[in-house]
């Protein structure tokens, strides 16, 4: 315990020393000023006490070791005396730092966190008397450690915009970096829920408190977040944790293996640039260089983390010392290995730490041994009685459960590799290489992997759970496949993007004529704008989208389901007859839903014969299943079957095929087949009939062998289903209820929470009030549009989506004069858009996007104005670019959800000469938004008033230039004028930037503050006026300072901190500088 006593001297002093510059002209300097007792900020205090707070914890420790009691006056006056003269030198050391601040008041918190760690070791003595094995302390202590460093600097903020910014990075999308800390953050959870089972089981409501308590404080506690991995990984632990014995000796052993590879794996990946850069030999350096309580965090989270193995070492009979050697050396090649890694920095201190966990570990555990005898049998002794009762025993299933893990596994390996491997093939079809939602990341095929697996493996689930001798009831099996259906619907949902899930089942129709009821009286409209007509109709959109999508798959989904059911013996016949009317009837209503009732051009245009291709995808469904039943059996003659069952799959699915697909499409100026549209790489480049075949033969051994697969999982599943617990999932009954509360609730907010809605309820019982709204409705639609003709390379075409539609490479489209209640999507690349004054869109929306959908490159509009555009989604705007590359010039774009939505697939995106103001009508949404890997240039130009909480710029390009433009929001309820969420280059120069009194924040401008994900980081802001009519302003929000920055030469107008002093000219309000007041915005 001495050891350790004298280390943690050490510790202290090296930290309250750093970085050991010291100065005899400092010392003189500051003569006996430090003397003056200054109030520090909250993180110094936290600092100061959590600096002597294991001293504290130590010697109490050793003083229970010794058996001294705090009633002797020794026991706690000595130590104390020897601490209070520590910490006072410490400071007087400190005045010949230039570096640091002395303050007396700091001896005074030093003292209290001693005070602090001595009482605290009394809470886990009395806690132990409450448990049945005390050694469960240490356990829990390190779990407490855990949290601890999740949640510094402990500090709670009540400022709104910190909550908003504290679930920021959500809506970030997950990289690869994410998916691997999610990865990491389990593992750490599962062995922290390990740790907690030593204690006593964790049930799921302990965790469910538990869980979103850390979420509550995440967003609550000052410079903290809610991320990706605190959401997921928790759960997936927690999950994983349910469903295993950590108990086994086994099962303990692969933990261990497992948290030490996560351990050495996480340190390796470059999480962003660390706190101090420059390679240092001195031990801490990375912690101490830093804000506080980053470096707290770090340093809980590495005692945690270390504590965590050494027990996990401890229970498996493990010599503490030489886990502890091979623990240091493993710490060692991390650090040593990051001095070649960017972004990671070397510190030996991560070794220090390791030593000092050791001890810590030993003198604790020798403490509670010497309590209870041998702390090594005593545990075992207790862990084979007692078992927690939610661990699940897999002993007798212990190959299934093996072999069913390796499946699962393996299978999605197998599904990555192959993705990946045809992603980067050339000449493969355009809609593949764009149906993933984020470029086919690990996500994306996570989520397909489960999709696979619920339609391909659900039919052999549902039709093996059907119990032989008793009645099948139909609304049990109706409500299983409804589930099985609407899981592989969520999953399907992430992995793919919606542009591809339109393109494939049709967009939603029922949406948009909800939406439409905006200018009705109607009953059931008023209904519905009550509930809020947005939200209905993207509620009603999401169940359309899962109808149409049931139908769609169900043509191999019910097939399937039918076969399998079909083969199984001892089933009675009124079972069959009962799954056989519901399939058929589902078949039917998958005909009908799919084909009839169709809301996309692909299922219209690209089909001859409905029938055919239904057909063609029933037998190619029948004969899956049945190449799995015949793999499934013993035997020779499989080898025989199972060839046969493949080319007859091949050969029949192919012929019908062909027969149900339009043979020859004229469409865009040329002639292609619908074969070749499916499987070919685009429309111009056709591929041979012999190539079109080998590519089907390929799909068709993909289905065949997905379908093999997902029901062998599926059987292996079944095998384990009576030894999962699934007692902690809630009943079906809890969440519909819950849900119908839910909903109750929010209808009486929606009616008595907000007036607007009783008035609406009053207006229609007045029939005169009723009668003169239908009036003003009807002169609405009676407007007749000014008359305009649009030309396309000089000859005039029926209307503006004809013009988008058939415009080639450098096409010239000119809008005469008009209002046009249009929209369209332009696929050539060069197109040029040219409105004569008083050309207006409105009202119109391409594919649930935009006005003008643009998914070739490099298109020009100019003169072009805009407004009104309004999607389900609530991310309408005007452009909706998805190529690359987009010059606005002298447009005029107002009151819609949003002006520009850019494309995350590179090029220059240029606005000049234009204005953009009420951004944001209706919804949350920003003026100008555009993504990574392209360059925003902005010249002057306006953007104005944006609305319901948005930014009038949002840019997470890589460069962003704002020059000689007006950026104000002075009489709406905007956020930042200028988000640059994930840093780059940022220049802004001879401009004009005015926050409203209405702002929902104080930052004028962010840089970085999602995290910065751009290798360049520099910001220049010069030549500007800057206007903040709030009683305070920050002029720009930063999580971490760019490799430059220059913020010099402006006029700063109001109380806006954040820039230099030196450099800028400050003015105390608008009467100062002499302008005229808000809400005027000066132009240039």
């Amino acid at each position: 315990m001495k050891k350790l006593i004298a280390i943690l001297y050490v510790i202290i002093a090296y930290g309250s020393l750093y970085p050991f510059l010291f100065s005899l002209e400092e010392l003189s300097a500051s003569s006996l000023i430090w003397l003056n007792i200054n109030i520090p900020s909250i993180g110094d205090v936290l600092g100061n006490l959590l600096l002597f707070l294991p001293l504290g914890v130590a010697y109490r420790l050793s003083a229970l070791k010794q058996g001294l009691h705090l009633s002797q006056v020794d026991t706690w006056l000595r130590p104390f005396g020897i601490v209070l003269f520590f910490a006072f030198i410490l400071q007087v050391l400190q005045i010949g730092i230039a570096e640091r601040d002395p303050n007396l008041i700091d001896v005074l918190f030093n003292s209290i966190g001693f005070a602090l760690g001595f009482i605290a070791i009394n809470f886990f003595d009395r806690v132990k008397v409450s448990l049945e094995n005390p050694i469960a302390m240490l356990p829990i202590a390190i779990v407490i450690v855990y949290l601890l460093s999740q949640l510094a600097p402990f500090v709670p903020s009540i400022d709104f915009q910190a909550f908003k910014h504290s679930i920021k990075p959500l809506l970030v999308p997950p990289s690869a970096s994410n998916i691997l800390l999610v990865l990491f953050n389990t593992v750490t959870w599962l062995v922290m829920f390990r740790l907690l089972s030593f204690w006593r089981p964790v049930p799921l409501t302990f965790f469910v408190f538990g869980y979103f308590g850390l979420l509550v404080a995440k967003v609550v506690i000052y410079q903290n977040s809610v991320t990706w991995a605190v959401i997921i990984a928790p759960s997936i632990g927690y999950l994983i944790f349910r469903l295993r014995d950590w108990h086994d000796d086994g099962n303990q052993k692969q933990l261990y293996v497992l948290f030490l590879a996560s351990i050495f794996f996480s340190s390796l990946i470059s999480a962003g640039k660390p706190i101090h850069n420059a390679f240092s030999m001195l031990p801490f350096h990375s912690y101490l260089s830093g804000q506080v309580y980053a470096g707290v965090s770090t340093i809980l989270l590495k005692v945690s983390l270390f504590s965590a193995a050494m027990w996990l070492s401890l229970e498996l009979k493990y010599s503490l010392h030489r886990q502890a050697y091979v623990l240091a050396g493993l710490v060692l090649i991390t650090e040593c290995s990051q001095i070649f890694i960017s972004g990671r920095t070397f510190d030996i201190g991560d070794v220090v730490l390791v030593g000092v966990t050791f001890l810590l570990v030993r003198h604790i555990g020798d403490l509670l041994a010497s309590m209870l005898g041998n702390v090594t049998e005593h545990y075992r002794s207790q862990t084979q009685d007692r078992v927690p009762k939610t661990a699940i025993s897999c002993s007798k299933e212990k190959n299934t459960s093996v072999f069913l893990t390796s499946l699962l596994v393996g299978g999605f390996m197998l599904l990555y590799m192959a993705i990946s491997l045809v992603l980067l093939l050339p000449s493969i079809p355009y809609n593949v290489r764009e149906l993933f939602e984020n470029n086919g990341s690990i996500l994306d095929v996570l989520f397909f992997y489960v999709f696979l697996l619920c339609i391909f493996g659900g039919g052999y689930w549902s039709a093996s759970t059907i119990k032989e001798d008793c009645e099948l009831r139909v609304s049990e099996f109706i409500g299983t496949q409804v589930k099985i259906l609407l899981i592989a619907f969520i999953a399907i949902t992430l992995a793919i993007s919606e542009e591809s899930l339109q393109d494939i089942i049709g967009a939603s129709v029922y949406a948009r004529d909800i939406l439409a009821m905006r200018a009705e009286s109607s009953w059931l409209a008023s209904l519905l704008k009550i509930l809020s007509l947005s939200m209905t109709a993207n509620f009603v959109r999401y169940v359309e989208y899962f109808v149409r999508f049931s139908a769609f798959i169900g043509f191999i989904y019910f097939p399937l389901l039918l076969t399998l059911f079909w083969v199984r013996k001892k089933q009675a016949i009124t079972n069959k007859f009962k799954v056989t009317i519901v399939s058929s009837g589902a078949i039917v209503f998958c005909y009908i839903t799919v084909f009839i009732n169709a809301s996309t051009d692909n299922l219209t245009e690209l089909i001859e014969s409905p029938i055919a291709i239904s057909t063609a995808f029933i037998s190619l469904s029948i004969l899956a299943g049945l190449a799995y039943l015949i793999v499934s059996v013993k035997g020779t003659a499989r080898l025989i079957w199972f060839p046969l069952i493949i080319l007859s799959s091949i050969a029949s699915s192919w012929y019908t095929l062909n027969y149900g697909l339009e043979p020859v499409i004229v469409k865009y100026g040329q002639t292609f087949s619908a074969a070749d549209f499916l499987l070919g790489p685009d429309r111009e480049n056709q591929l041979s009939q012999s190539e079109l075949v080998i590519r089907w033969s390929v799909l068709v051994l993909g289905l065949i062998f997905v379908t093999c697969f997902a029901c062998t999982v599926s059987r292996a599943a079944l095998n384990l289903k009576g030894h999962f617990n699934t007692a902690f999932l809630p009943k079906e009954s809890s969440v519909l209820y819950s849900a119908a509360g839910v909903f109750c609730l929010y209808l009486l907010y929606r009616i008595f929470g907000e007036p607007f809605h009783i008035q609406t309820i009053s207006s229609m019982l007045n029939p005169p009030a009723q009668e003169v709204v239908k009036v003003q409705l009807q002169k609405l639609t009676n407007l007749k549009h000014a008359p305009g003709v649009i030309t396309l390379d000089g000859k005039p075409v029926k209307d503006f989506q004809t013009a988008l539609k058939t415009a080639r490479a450098f096409s010239e489209i000119n809008i005469g004069r008009g209002l046009y209640k249009a929209s369209g999507v332009v696929t050539a690349n060069n197109v040029k858009i040219t409105a004569e004054p008083g050309a207006v869109i409105f009202g119109s929306a391409s594919q649930g996007k935009g006005a003008i959908v643009a998914k070739g490159n490099n298109l020009i509009i100019d003169g072009l104005e805009c407004h009104s555009i309004s999607v389900p989604s609530n991310n309408g705007v005007c452009v909706r670019l998805e190529g690359r590359g987009l010059t606005l010039n002298n447009v005029y774009f107002h009151h819609a959800q949003g002006g520009l939505l850019g494309s995350p697939k590179g090029g220059d995106i240029v606005i000049q000469n234009s204005r953009f103001e009420y951004m944001g009508h209706g919804s949350f949404f920003h003026g100008v938004y555009t993504m990574a890997k392209t360059r925003l240039l902005i010249k002057n130009s306006s953007f104005l008033n944006n609305q319901t909480g948005g930014h009038e710029i949002k840019s997470r390009s890589y460069y962003t230039e704002i020059l000689e433009s007006v950026i104000g929001s002075s009489l709406t309820r905007d956020s930042r004028l200028i988000d640059i969420p994930n840093g780059g280059q940022v220049r802004i120069e001879n401009s004009v930037l005015v926050e409203g009194a209405y702002s929902e924040n104080h930052d004028l401008l962010s840089w970085g503050v999602e995290g910065v994900s751009h290798d360049e980081g520099s910001i220049v802001i010069r030549n500007n006026i800057f206007i903040a009519d709030k009683s305070y302003a920050r002029l720009i929000a930063m999580k971490e300072e760019p490799q430059k920055l220059d913020i010099s030469d402006n006029i700063i107008v109001g109380g806006i901190e954040g820039a230099p002093k030196a450099f800028n000219i400050f003015f105390e309000d608008r009467a100062d500088l002499g302008i005229k007041p808000a809400p005027f915005i000066p132009n240039l």
